[in-house]
């Protein structure tokens, strides 16, 4: 009980450092939270209602094992569209989405109609820009995040470290960047870990933060009814379409064959290929720009015998064209990597 107090007044902490405002800086602003039914149900009641959220359209706050309505995951579709229900039903300004042991987050804007998710690239692009307001430094993301998060992290003076998968590799590669440790370690996946934080891997700190910064951009801004994508602006690129096409194989035992395979495939492609560019940097898996904004990156998954190919594009379409492009340097290893969902994909367009 003792660490949780403790835990429970430094979240309430950085609320009220981040809003500026000394007393119940949340006041007026609606917090839908869903736990998911893990453990993150005390940010509701115990951290933001004494701030003076209303928390009222909150949702599977209790902890409970089973997970009975959905995956405690803010990248599952069910956990989203859960949130983003319970947001619109209820008028909610924010949406809080927490995974089991809430070292993940994601939110949602219930400022717009109907209401939009803030995760992934949006979550990565508002958490840097957030921490980029103190200081001018470094911020590393995983190897997926959107061809234009460079873009937007450098015309707000930081620099873009674009790194391995995995929460472990971002967070060690900031604390270990030099001269000065990196602002912010964030994937895509919701993992965020600040450096005012001592790099802690902790999704409500993250969205402490986001709404104390919310809170203050309405008060600084005389915008009451404004939400974290106004927040975040019009400076993210952000692509029409983005996929993952999933090519399991055999076992875990052949994915690294199936990897080099894979990769091997994407250079002829990019070689013979005239707008396609191999990005120069790669510390996970292989990534090519293709035409002017698009890319791929081919990657092996640390968990699954599958190797993937993750892409965005620009207009409806473009991922379909990048999957035929691919496809026919990858035929000749059909027998070892399963091709089936690329060939659906380079057939849809």
């Amino acid at each position: 009980a003792g660490f949780m107090d403790e835990y429970i007044d430094k979240l309430r902490d950085t609320i009220v450092e981040t809003s500026g405002i000394s007393t119940t800086p949340l006041k007026g602003l609606k917090v839908c939270v869903n736990a998911g039914n893990g453990a993150g149900g005390f940010f509701a009641t115990q951290v933001l209602a004494p701030l003076g959220a209303d928390v009222s359209s909150s949702i599977n706050l209790e902890p409970d094992g089973a997970f009975p309505n959905h995956p405690a995951n803010p990248e599952d579709k069910k956990h989203v569209q859960a949130t983003i229900d319970a947001v619109a039903a209820k008028g909610a300004d924010v949406g809080v989405m927490l995974d089991t042991d809430v070292d993940r987050c994601g939110l949602i804007d219930g400022a717009r109609s109907p209401p939009e998710p803030v995760h992934q690239n949006r979550l990565v692009a508002l958490c840097a820009a957030v921490a980029l307001e103190r200081d001018a430094g470094v911020i590393v993301t995983d190897p997926v995040t959107s061809g234009g998060m460079r873009d937007f992290i450098e015309a707000r003076g930081g620099v873009h470290d674009r790194y391995k998968m995995g929460y472990r590799n971002v967070i060690d590669r900031a604390a270990d960047t030099k001269p000065e440790p990196a602002l912010l370690a964030i994937e895509t996946s919701g993992h965020s870990a600040w450096k005012d934080n001592a790099f802690v891997d902790d999704g409500c700190y993250t969205a402490a933060k986001l709404l104390g910064r919310l809170a203050r951009f309405r008060r600084e801004e005389a915008r009451p009814d404004a939400g974290l994508l106004d927040v975040l602006g019009d400076g993210l690129a952000e692509p029409a379409e983005s996929i993952k096409v999933k090519m399991p194989v055999s076992s875990l035992e052949k994915v690294p064959d199936a990897e080099v395979k894979l990769c091997d495939a994407l250079k002829a492609c990019e070689s013979s290929t005239a707008s396609w560019q191999m990005e120069p940097v790669n510390h996970d898996g292989l990534r090519c720009s293709v035409g002017d904004g698009d890319w791929l990156i081919a990657r092996a998954s640390l968990h699954e015998p599958v190797v993937s190919l993750q892409m965005e594009a620009d207009d409806a379409g473009g991922t379909a064209a990048i999957c035929a492009a691919v496809l026919p340097y990858l035929q000749p290893f059909g027998e070892d990597i399963d091709l089936t969902e690329l060939e659906a994909v380079a057939k849809s367009n």
